[in-house]
């Protein structure tokens, strides 16, 4: 095992960053992995895991989705003889007792390699950069983040944030923090997060402007999307790029309407930029031929989707649309050419109602007050999540579900929080819940797993303090409880997290 930490020199480490420290101690998963040791074999393949560089014991863990990694099923960071990959997905180590092959399917890349510079670090900077690193794991992490984070970047971020769990708390959080008060400048920041930054929810964006009370924000908002240089059919894909509409088809009309009369203005600075060439009226033009195009849209891709092979007879042809077209809109403005062209292209590709998925959350430039793996212990089940403490609620995000949505979020504006090893009522109620669940003893012997008993150490209870219905977990459990414990995988985390909560926002 070498010598102890108090016997090494302890120094930064060089060749690796905290951007590379933080995707080992977030992780990267799989689908399968075959784990060998002298006593038994222990992964099957086909089976859900996740690997991640557990910093606090220097050590390689494996484990099944949202479960933590029981001790067989790590790799001491101080033992393992090399790392090396396999094939294009796959990494494989090796050591003392035995060797691990884990086929890595999401962050692959970057964890295989940032792996490899932690163990070259360790091999030719000296085992002291390990040490340094997991005693100062929580600074480590969040140094450079706070280095290149402005102030008014991380209010915004925390709007986003806001918005996307309540968009009327998002707003008034804009008003208040970034000071836009008007309907103008919301609508304005809007449209700039969307399409310069990312991050908001295109569900709760789309149910927003489907309010009337939003209508001039949705003004703004459409205003500020650059459509210049665009033809019609790219334009309408740019908005429906950014929100997903909600509501009835009078809510599309109206989005429709909005859209049209920002496109006419942008459109006439320079009509003979934009091919087909066209020459609109009016905005109103412009409304007409969006909404046949959109009447097109679901005849050729909506409709069969929900009719199937009888859609076919229900879809319109290049003479059909061109005739309707005719109706509304005439040849001198919008010649048959410019509507062929239109039809064609949405023959080939659908008018898509439904957004790239939005940016994911460890992309948001947004600075946690702590983050990392809880294991939630309740009702006779243990749950893991990478937990994320910012803006009074600790998102909780599943192995399985991924970055972009939290599997549940705990509002922390009325939480009370104590560590276990603080507190010995909260750590006799944790020893009493672990005693009388059958699922966490042994059938003869009734004893809960050793790891779990020891976890009190390094554990915290959040509990709510009003005397409103059960809210914690509201997303993971069938029957919220009102106390949960969280494992942290320190006690020095633990105290961390506790002091975290603790502080407010």
């Amino acid at each position: 095992m070498g010598p102890a930490p108090e016997e090494v020199t302890m120094a930064v480490p060089e060749l690796i960053n905290s951007a590379e420290v933080y995707q080992l101690y977030r992780g990267a998963s799989g689908e399968e992995g075959d784990l060998v040791t002298e006593k038994c074999h222990i992964w099957a393949a086909q089976l859900f895991i996740l690997s991640h560089v557990d910093f606090p014991s220097l050590r390689v863990a494996v484990a099944e989705f949202d479960k933590p990694a029981q001790p067989l099923n790590c790799i001491s960071l101080l033992e393992i003889s090399w790392c090396h990959c396999e094939d294009a997905q796959a990494v494989s180590f090796s050591w003392d007792t035995g060797d691990l092959l884990f086929r890595v399917l999401k962050g692959y890349g970057e964890y295989r390699l940032a792996l490899q510079k932690l163990l070259k670090s360790r091999d030719e900077e000296g085992r002291g950069r390990l040490y340094f690193i997991q005693r100062r794991l929580f600074q480590y992490l969040w140094r450079s983040a706070q280095l290149a984070m402005s102030e008014d970047r991380l209010v915004e971020a925390q709007a986003v944030l806001a918005f996307n769990l309540n968009p009327k708390d998002g707003i008034a959080y804009v008003k208040r923090k970034l000071k836009k008060t008007t309907e103008d400048e919301i609508g304005e920041w809007l449209g700039q997060v969307c399409t310069e930054k990312g991050g908001l929810d295109p569900t709760m964006l789309g149910d927003y402007f489907s309010r009337r009370d939003t209508l001039q924000i949705f003004w703004n908002f459409v205003r500020r999307i650059d459509f210049s240089q665009m033809d019609i059919v790219a334009a309408l894909r740019q908005l429906f790029d950014t929100f997903k509409p909600g509501g009835e088809g009078q809510v599309i009309t109206r989005i429709l309407e909005y859209f049209a009369e920002s496109y006419y203005q942008q459109w006439a600075k320079d009509p003979a930029a934009m091919q087909p060439v066209c020459a609109y009226a009016n905005s109103d033009t412009v409304f007409q031929v969006a909404v046949s195009l959109i009447m097109l849209n679901t005849g050729l891709h909506v409709a069969a989707k929900k009719l199937g092979k009888k859609a076919a007879s229900a879809s319109m042809s290049l003479e059909e649309y061109i005739a309707n077209t005719r109706r509304l809109v005439s040849a001198e403005e919008v010649p048959d050419e410019a509507l062929r062209a239109w039809f064609e292209d949405i023959s080939c590709t659908e008018i898509s109602v439904e957004p790239m998925p939005r940016t994911p959350f460890s992309k948001l430039p947004v600075q946690p007050n702590i983050e990392g793996w809880l294991v939630a212990v309740l009702n006779g089940t243990i749950l893991r999540f990478w937990a994320v403490l910012v803006l009074q609620r600790i998102y909780l995000f599943s192995d399985s579900v991924g970055d972009v949505d939290p599997a549940d979020v705990i509002d922390l504006k009325d939480i009370a929080v104590v560590a276990l090893q603080d507190e010995e009522a909260a750590r006799k109620r944790y020893l009493d819940h672990l005693a009388g669940s059958r699922r966490f003893c042994c059938r003869r012997r009734a004893k809960p797993a050793p790891w779990l008993l020891a976890a009190a150490e390094r554990s915290l209870e959040i509990s709510q303090r009003n005397s409103g219905p059960p809210a914690i977990l509201q997303k993971s459990c069938k029957s919220p409880p009102r106390r949960l414990v969280l494992v942290a995988e320190s006690a020095d985390l633990a105290e961390k997290w506790v002091h975290m909560i603790s502080c407010g926002p």
